[in-house]
């Protein structure tokens, strides 16, 4: 017997409203704690790690150099806090790290960039003019993010970006 669409509908529907009612159960009887679980689904998945364990010594999806390509002209120009500040040659935001873009924000007509890396450390890119990945995108070591905004004198631009250590 072959199922239609809505034979695989009402069999899903099914299926999960008893694993939404065996949760219920559980968490009434305090054998689960809901609240914990409610914390861990809205928690940011790191994408990236599940790809590596997926990926192990057969590569079978590319996820880029592990080296960084720098240019002996671009350095960081200052560290202030959590935040370095870059300099270099050309206007181009390059990644540092392997990750997976969660946050994308835009104010003052400028884009503030989000990224979760491999190590749940959060990488947060300022004032880019212009963007080229989108939410949810895997972004590669040396993968291009975007466009900085800022120049620092003549051909030589600066971005910054802030770097937040998962404790946990």
């Amino acid at each position: 017997m072959k199922l239609n669409l809505i034979d695989k509908f009402i069999y899903k529907l099914l299926f999960l409203t008893f694993i939404l009612l065996f949760v219920v159960v559980l968490n009434r009887y305090e054998l689960i704690n809901l609240d914990n679980i409610k914390t861990i689904i809205t928690q940011n998945i790191n994408i990236t790690k599940v790809i590596k364990g997926i990926n192990g010594n057969f590569n079978l999806i590319d996820l880029g150099s592990d080296s960084i390509n720098v240019d002996k002209n671009d350095y960081i120009l200052e560290k202030v806090d959590d935040y370095f500040i870059y300099k270099q040659k050309d206007n181009k935001v390059i990644s540092n790290t392997l990750g997976n873009v969660i946050k994308i924000n835009k104010y003052n007509g400028l884009y503030n960039i989000t990224i979760l890396d491999e190590n749940d450390n959060y990488i947060i890119y300022y004032d880019l003019k212009e963007i080229n990945v989108n939410l949810y995108d895997i972004v590669k070591i040396n993968d291009e993010i975007g466009v900085c905004n800022n120049l620092y004198s003549d051909n030589e631009y600066y971005y910054y970006y802030k770097l937040i250590i998962d404790e946990n």
